[in-house]
């Protein structure tokens, strides 16, 4: 019995001790909850609207914490919790021991969507959500907020709809909309009346008619024997449901066949020139017909034809000659056309072209002189021959320029237009045509400058015989003002104290940039009956060796290069590798572009005036640059009447130089 009770106050004993240590354990915890709880700060989140708060969760994210019903608690510096509802966006907080305890979060609803589409489709729908254009095709797909909305949707070939719609969140609202076409009319008569019509391809009957259609587009062809056809395409839309139109018919026209002797004249047609010797004209109305060649009588005619008449024209020019009287003081060799024809002063007759008159003599400058003889009147050359060294004097040629190798050929240009005419092929906007005089002869310098001419005045630049480049405008111009001090001439350029241009003296004879004018007569006009498009001519393909342009060996160098063309060059050339124009310049196309006087602009210049001496306007921010240069790989770049402009000095720019003689 004794044993028994021991036993069972033993095991008393261990109760007690299990009690006791799960009682510290408790203690422990609940000291340890309330350290957190002294330690933590905590925040209370407030969720608006109503609805949301009802449903609200809110999660840590990222940081050291947790949340306790409402409540979140912060133990680091700082934690980002998520605080999300049932139907609407969660939203990301970053909380601070600086924040406020309550923090308020309103959340926004998620959106639902709208799937619309028409029938029939048609790209050019607009719709539109409470006024405001939202999306242009057929089929429309929207996300908005929950809600009540207008949507109105437009199409100017149907009539326009409009409809209050509700959006729930994370609801799709799929819709399909029914257009109806526009009704309109299309009412046509024509001058004369009775013309058929036909409309998309179907008979309308005759004018005039009045047709009831829906929207969209009719393609109308109104015809009427001894007539043209007029053809148009008409929309009838919601801005115009009714179309009127009353045509004027036009009489068909007439074609006139023209056979002409000799062949290569300039045939025109009521003043406009014409290629084809097949023309169609329009019937009932007289027409001028003027057809001539050098050295041959014009041809002029008027005729009237009738609608749909054919007629054919032969026309053969008579030779036209005039009197041509060459005097030459001293008695000299008189050479015409190359072939020597006296010794002393000649009488001849000569058809009416331009010759070649060369009077030469031993010891005296030759004197070549062209000129156009007419039957109107005796042609006279009254030559006086000079000796070189009088020549020069009398001419003013710069010794100086001589020993530098540079060459000056002396112009006497003819009024022109320069531009490109609005049919030109290739032509740019800044192409105006402006129409120019010239009121004293022109030097100027066979070749581009080259590098060794230009170092005589930089001492420092290269001194090869290939076109200076890396030049500015202005360092052109100061070359040019320095050319003009060795000779003695009065500089063109004016200059300030700190050597910058400034301006230019327009009576200075001294060396000068050649003016945009005189440089498009040399590659245009110089030497031609009529001006040219490029240099070569007026064929659209680059003549064999006419200048250095970018050719075939710049293939993957560059985007555009010349089709079989190779001129040998791959870079710039020396000057004078290619042969002479046909008034003895080098380089007026291709090797390196070249700086002119002009400043560039973009305004349009007085085109109904002739401008002599024309320089272009007086002041600007860049300046003209003409010609094509060993990098142009495009032929209508190669235009003699393509211009550029440019404020700096480039690697394809160079200059020639001019003066007034």
């Amino acid at each position: 019995m004794r044993e028994l009770d021991k036993e069972l106050s033993s095991i008393q004993k261990k109760g007690t001790n299990v009690k006791l240590i799960i009682s510290f354990i408790v203690l422990i915890g609940i000291a340890a909850y309330i350290a957190i709880l002294l330690l933590a700060k905590g925040f209370t989140v407030k969720v608006f609207p109503e609805e949301a708060e009802k449903t609200k969760q809110i999660s840590v994210i990222s940081g050291t914490g947790f949340t306790l019903g409402e409540s979140v608690y912060k133990l680091g510096d700082s934690i980002v919790v998520q605080v999300g509802a049932v139907k609407y966006q969660s939203k990301e907080l970053a909380l601070s021991s600086n924040d406020n305890e309550i923090v308020e979060v309103e959340l926004v609803p998620t959106p639902g969507k709208i799937m619309a589409t028409t029938s029939p489709e048609d790209q050019g729908t607009n719709w539109r959500i409470d006024g405001s254009l939202v999306h242009v095709g057929e089929t429309f797909e929207h996300e908005l907020l929950p809600g009540n909305y207008d949507l109105s949707i437009e199409n100017k070939f149907a009539e326009p709809i409009i409809e209050s719609i509700e959006i729930k969140s994370e609801e799709v609202n799929e819709l399909l909309y029914e257009l109806t076409p526009i009704e309109g009319v299309l009412k046509l008569s024509s001058i004369p009346f009775g013309a058929d019509v036909e409309i998309n391809g179907e008979s309308a009957g005759n004018t005039p008619v009045s047709i009831s259609v829906s929207g969209g587009y009719f393609d109308i062809i109104v015809s009427k024997e001894g007539f043209e056809d007029t053809v148009e395409t008409i929309e009838v839309s919601n801005e115009k449901r009714a179309v009127a139109r009353n045509y004027k018919l036009e009489p068909k026209k007439a074609l006139l066949h023209v056979n002409v002797a000799p062949n290569d004249g300039l045939l025109l047609i009521n003043g406009l020139s014409v290629q084809q010797t097949s023309n169609y004209l329009n019937s009932n109305q007289q027409h001028q017909i003027v057809y001539e060649k050098d050295g041959f009588f014009p041809f002029q005619d008027k005729l009237t034809l009738k609608p749909g008449q054919e007629k054919t024209l032969d026309i053969k020019l008579k030779p036209e000659f005039g009197n041509v009287t060459v005097k030459a003081s001293p008695n000299a060799d008189i050479y015409i056309n190359g072939k020597r024809v006296a010794n002393k002063s000649y009488n001849t007759k000569l058809q009416a072209v331009e010759h070649l008159i060369e009077v030469k003599k031993q010891g005296y400058r030759t004197v070549v002189k062209k000129v156009k003889p007419t039957s109107k009147r005796t042609s006279i050359l009254d030559v006086e021959l000079l000796t070189e060294f009088d020549a020069r004097r009398k001419e003013g040629k710069p010794l100086f320029i001589s020993k530098l190798g540079i060459n000056m050929t002396t112009f006497t240009m003819d009024p022109f237009t320069m531009g490109s005419p609005a049919n030109e092929k290739g032509r740019k906007r800044n192409e105006h045509q402006v129409k120019v005089d010239f009121s004293m002869p022109v030097m100027i310098s066979k070749h581009e400058i080259t590098e060794k001419q230009f170092s005589a005045f930089a001492p420092d630049w290269p001194k090869s015989d290939n076109p200076v480049t890396e030049v500015s405008w202005e360092d052109a111009a100061v070359y040019c003002n320095w050319l003009s001090e060795q000779e003695g001439l009065p500089m063109f350029y004016i200059e300030d104290q700190q050597g910058n241009i400034v301006g230019f003296n327009k009576e200075a004879k001294g060396y000068r940039l050649p003016t945009e004018a005189e440089w498009e007569w040399l590659a245009r006009a110089a030497n031609r009956a009529t001006p040219t498009k490029y240099t070569w001519g007026n064929l659209d393909r680059v003549a064999k060796d006419s200048g250095n342009y970018g050719d075939q060996s710049l293939q993957g160098q560059q985007t555009f290069t010349l089709d079989k063309y190779n001129d040998g060059h791959a870079g710039v050339a020396p000057v004078g590798s290619f042969k002479a124009d046909r008034v003895g310049m080098y380089d007026i196309a291709g090797n390196v572009s070249e700086w002119v006087h002009d400043y560039y602009t973009h305004a349009k210049p007085n085109t109904s005036i002739v401008h002599t001496d024309y320089m272009g306007i007086s002041r600007g921010s860049s300046h003209v640059v003409k010609g094509s240069n060993y990098k142009t790989g495009r032929i209508d770049q190669l235009r003699s009447a393509y211009r550029q402009t440019a404020t700096k000095a480039s690697k394809t720019i160079g200059f020639r130089i001019a003066r007034y003689q």
